[in-house]
């Protein structure tokens, strides 16, 4: 009997790396104003992964109470990687709206700043889209034999000179030639009221 239960504690112990290995599966459910109005609205965001990471999937919607209906609405296509804690709603924006990056299966990213807004006085708000990166159209070339790898993206107060709280856009180039050098490039973005979207003011890259 004492030998079956220390093999039985050796096989746990064994198989806990690689299960601690693994990203757990989570699901977000969060009320946070995205349209300005008085009433909250939800934030739906859900990652699953199996244990062998063959399976992985992640997305995002809000739901909105209009017209006397639930509506839901799609943030970005489905993607295969989201970050719980990348996701960031009107107190960390300063504005009705949520940030979110996600990756998808070909390993380009995506970051986007959405609100809810209306199309004409009346009509029920839909998504209106404040920043929309995306690793396949960069705002700005990757340099010379590198690539973007790692993205993120993250409100803060970085400038003085502009009021309200900035976003923070975060790419990671690496090069298969040069292999562990990487170089990081830090865009600086403020929210620009007559566009009604946030704008680059400063770039800049730097060694990892």
């Amino acid at each position: 009997m004492a030998r079956a239960t220390t093999f039985a504690l050796v096989a746990v112990l064994a198989l806990a790396p690689a299960a601690l290995a693994s990203p757990p599966s989570w699901f977000l459910d969060r009320k946070s104003n995205l349209d300005g109005d008085r009433a909250l609205e939800r934030i739906h965001a859900a990652y699953d992964v199996s244990s062998d990471h063959k399976y992985q999937r992640a997305e995002i919607a809000a739901l909105d109470t209009c017209a006397g209906r639930e509506r839901r609405y799609e943030l970005a296509p489905p993607g295969t990687f989201m970050a719980r804690e990348a996701i960031f709603g009107r107190r960390a924006l300063g504005r009705a709206a949520v940030l979110f990056s996600m990756s998808y299966t070909d390993s380009h990213w995506i970051a986007r700043v959405v609100q809810l807004r209306p199309k004409k006085k009346g009509a029920c708000p839909t998504p209106a889209i404040l920043f929309d990166y995306s690793s396949v159209r960069p705002p700005y070339p990757a340099p010379d034999g590198y690539t973007v790898g790692l993205v993120s993206a993250a409100p803060g107060e970085h400038s003085s000179a502009y009021a309200g709280r900035e976003l923070l856009l975060t790419e990671e180039y690496s090069s298969p030639r040069l292999s562990p050098v990487r170089k990081i490039r830090h865009t600086y973005l403020r929210y620009l009221g007559s566009k009604r979207r946030y704008v680059p003011y400063r770039t800049e890259v730097v060694p990892a």
